[in-house]
């Protein structure tokens, strides 16, 4: 009887939850609607988002919202026209941002002060494809590609308190990608030249080359949290590869859908996250020691960027469809969303409460993505809750009528009018 009990008592909270998921998407497809409707009403929209984020957070409905009220842009003069990388500096103090050209600028986010400078070479034929800021705050290493008849095809550190370079290391063919190891002591470039290679920061000294048989090109190499492994992702075998940084050997590879453009490893160092390009257009996450697949996602194009948040319970991806998104890093369910913003590279805040997307014009969006912030910075500049009519036209007997904006007043129950009969003489 008591197992009968129990069984009952799951299934009709499992019934109470996907009654609520399933009012929740309703709600958020409604406030779209009337945000694309002829005659747009923008307050019965937000609020009816806000309900819904109350109760199952979503995308959709954290759409409606986030482009309007909780974005705060902080933009520089677009003089370098199409940006290609970014790098937000660990402290979330910092951006450095290489376009086309050969150099990089490091510049303090909130106040668009420049703080450095820093000039690859004087020929224009030598572009910049990848860029990372130490964990120190204290070490840029860049990377080139060039076009020209110089074949600087190098990686190079940078001391950003001075502006000077520090060493170079260089590769037969362009170099896609570079990272720096948690505790400063190497550095991973991956190549066009079929390698990946680890390198002593100080020295400049190569310390293994990481040999990809089956691609030309290595786009992303990204250090465990540890520093004990280097995961790479390819171009042509649309592959991801595990190597043990101190022998060089390769431990796992595990297999995508395209061109494995963006990698991140979760902060415990259990969980390897990769995207891919526009034919795939997914991020899986997988068990990095197994090679298990964890959960599957997908946006509606190819993956510029992922970040696993600082205590590893959200993942952040930004796409060629022009949207950010969060994910619960456990479950997979899209959380939060930014449209409409073509994010070239995505990062945490320090204490993971907001986002940093950087675009193609040198501007950084500063986003607070949480469900429940979003709702207390929408109802902060609410002036009203839903009237009983629009929560009869929207909800219906679904919830009873109750306030959407605990701060705001709800409109009063209608009293009931007696008529009496006049009093004959």
């Amino acid at each position: 009887m008591l197992t009968i009990t129990i069984f009952a008592v799951v299934n009709w909270r499992i019934a109470e939850q996907d009654s609520k998921t399933a009012l929740a998407r309703s709600l958020a497809a409604q406030a779209q609607n009337l945000l694309l409707s002829e005659h747009p009403s923008q307050d019965t929209a937000y609020l009816l988002a806000v309900q819904s984020l109350r109760l199952n957070p979503s995308g959709e409905a954290a759409q409606v919202i986030q482009n309007s009220t909780i974005v705060t842009p902080n933009s520089r003069t677009d003089r370098d026209g199409y940006i290609r990388r970014y790098a937000f500096s660990p402290n979330g103090q910092m951006a450095a941002s290489v376009g086309e050209k050969h150099f990089v600028r490091v510049w303090d986010i909130f106040s668009q002060d420049e703080l450095a400078f820093l000039l690859h070479d004087q020929s224009d034929s030598s572009a910049i494809t990848s860029v990372v800021i130490s964990d120190d705050n204290q070490y840029l290493v860049s990377g080139t590609t060039d076009s020209g008849w110089k074949n600087d095809y190098t990686a190079r550190v940078w001391d950003l308190v001075t502006g000077t370079e520090i060493a170079s290391m260089a590769h037969e063919y362009s170099v896609m990608s570079v990272d720096i190891s948690p505790d400063g002591k190497y550095i991973a470039t991956g190549s066009c030249d079929r390698t990946a290679r680890i390198w002593d920061l100080s020295t400049g000294e190569m310390v293994h080359s990481l040999f990809h048989p089956d691609t030309h090109t290595i786009l992303t190499v990204t250090f465990s949290p540890d520093g004990a492994y280097l995961v790479t992702g390819t171009r042509q075998s649309f592959s991801v590869h595990v190597w043990e940084v101190s022998s060089g050997k390769e431990i796992a590879r595990i297999l995508h859908d395209d061109y494995v453009t963006a990698v991140d490893i979760s902060p415990d160092g259990k969980y390897i996250a990769a995207g891919c390009d526009s034919r795939g257009h997914s991020i899986y996450v997988w068990e990095i020691r197994t090679g298990k697949e964890i959960f599957h996602l997908y946006h509606d194009s190819g993956i510029y960027s992922i970040d696993f948040s600082p205590d590893g319970e959200y993942l952040l991806s930004s796409s060629q469809d022009l949207t950010v998104r969060v994910w619960d890093a456990k479950t997979g369910e899209e959380l939060s969303r930014l449209a409409g913003i073509g994010a070239k590279t995505v990062s945490f805040s320090p204490d993971g409460g907001y986002v940093y997307a950087g675009d193609y014009n040198e501007n950084v969006q500063i986003w607070q993505w949480k469900p429940e912030d979003i709702i207390a910075e929408a109802c902060s500049r609410a002036d009203r809750n839903l009237t009983r009519e629009e929560w009869r036209k929207y909800i219906g007997d679904a919830l009873p009528y109750q306030s959407v904006c605990p701060n705001l007043p709800i409109q009063a129950e209608p009293t009931e009018v007696i008529i009496v009969d006049p009093t004959p003489y």
